[in-house]
């Protein structure tokens, strides 16, 4: 378990980095273990950057294994966004929730 993902997530921060390649701005909702494979991930929602699967603003699940550069930023989200599911059955087990 990565604890600055866990805090991050519990203060509401955003965060940056890169994934496969594009630039990612997030708020994190949920960080855990991804009951098909395993891994660990974060739940978050995109709100700007690039992405190969399609439009921004959107829900992702970023493996944590393949983020890099991680930033958390000074600046919070306020409130959880539309479709965020505190119990969602992907996850086996939550080490933090917004």
């Amino acid at each position: 378990m990565n604890s600055t993902l866990s805090q991050a997530v519990k203060e509401r921060r955003i965060l940056t980095f890169s994934y496969h390649g594009y630039p990612r701005v997030v708020e994190p909702h949920t960080y855990g273990v991804y009951g098909a494979t395993g891994n660990e991930v974060i739940v978050s929602y995109q709100t700007r950057g690039g992405s190969q699967s399609g439009g921004i603003p959107d829900w992702r699940t970023f493996n944590t294994s393949e983020i890099v550069g991680l930033n958390v930023t000074q600046e919070k989200f306020e409130n959880t966004r539309h479709g965020y599911n505190p119990n969602d059955s992907r996850i086996r087990h939550f080490f933090a929730r917004a």
